[in-house]
């Protein structure tokens, strides 16, 4: 009966460790289609993933790092440990995350304004109307 238990014990550990390696969407790559929130999601889910991966802040960057591809991948690659870039190294994931924030949030603004410029003409102003729109 031990044997069983203590085989019972292995395999709980082990679908245990499964689910802790639940894979992680890809990031957006800040092409302007994809949304800030988005982004959000993914660096929660991010964020969840680096406290079960490790706990030297060299392997967590590499890991964010790993994940990234594109112009999100351009922007945080002359901070990596190992790339002799110009930028001032990365201590943390979080410096990943900081770096990042600022170029989603100016594609918000660009797909805002762009859907203004598409949609915002779309309002119906009567001829001498009063400012109202119809």
């Amino acid at each position: 009966m031990d044997a069983i238990s203590g085989k019972l014990d292995e395999m709980n550990d082990a679908i245990k460790k499964i689910v802790a390696m639940k894979l992680i969407p890809d990031p957006p790559v800040l092409d302007g289609t994809e949304s800030y929130t988005l982004y959000k999601q993914w660096q929660i889910k991010m964020r969840m993933k680096l406290a079960t991966v490790s706990t030297s802040p060299d392997l967590q960057i590499l890991y964010v790092a790993s994940r990234l591809s594109g112009v999100a991948f351009e922007v945080v690659r002359p901070h990596l440990p190992f790339d002799m870039g110009a930028g001032k190294p990365l201590d943390s994931p979080l410096d990943i995350f900081n770096m990042l924030e600022p170029k989603f949030q100016e594609h918000k603004l660009e797909r805002q304004e762009r859907y203004n410029l598409n949609f915002g003409s779309l309002a119906y102003y009567p001829p001498e109307s009063d400012g109202r729109i119809y």
